[in-house]
């Protein structure tokens, strides 16, 4: 008996790469889940609005700009200019923690207008929405910094 022989090739997926989606899908849904929430219990009618603090708004933008350079962190890594990479990596890195440190700053202004946990749902929906919003931020700019150090490292090595 004589068995075909076939050229198909499997693609597969690298297991970090596949992790990564997997931790990026749950995020997602964990985001997600929580803006439903937000919305159905906005609904209810008891809903106590407040104005945000700047420091709020001056974070997104850190954090937004960060993503940019992140970005093209990666693209000058890829094209091989390192001076340019490690510019723009410490950059996005520091506008990382900017945002944490603004974070802290803007529930200093909320809790001098007296919003906190216990005022109301829409005060405690708000500030557990935002408090993983940093700590999601502080987590990937150390794994990215890890990895970072690491491929270096593996780089310098092959030379």
């Amino acid at each position: 008996m004589a068995q075909a022989v076939t050229d198909i090739k499997v693609k597969r997926i690298h297991p970090k790469k596949f992790a990564l989606w997997m931790a990026l899908v749950s995020i997602v849904m964990f985001f997600s889940a929580f803006t439903s929430a937000y919305i159905v219990r906005k609904a209810a009618g008891n809903w106590l609005s407040f104005p945000l603090p700047i420091q709020f708004y001056i974070s997104t933008f850190f954090i937004l700009s960060s993503s940019v350079f992140f970005y093209l962190s990666r693209r000058a890594y890829q094209f091989g200019n390192l001076s340019s990479f490690k510019k723009l990596f410490y950059t996005g890195f520091v506008l990382g923690i900017l945002f944490c440190i603004l974070q802290y700053f803007g529930w200093e202004a909320l809790n001098k207008m007296d919003i906190n946990l216990s005022t109301n749902q829409s005060s405690s929906f708000f500030l557990f929405d935002y408090l993983c919003t940093p700590s999601s931020c502080f987590r990937g700019n150390c794994c990215f910094s890890v990895d970072y150090h690491r491929h270096t490292e593996e780089t310098l090595q092959s030379y």
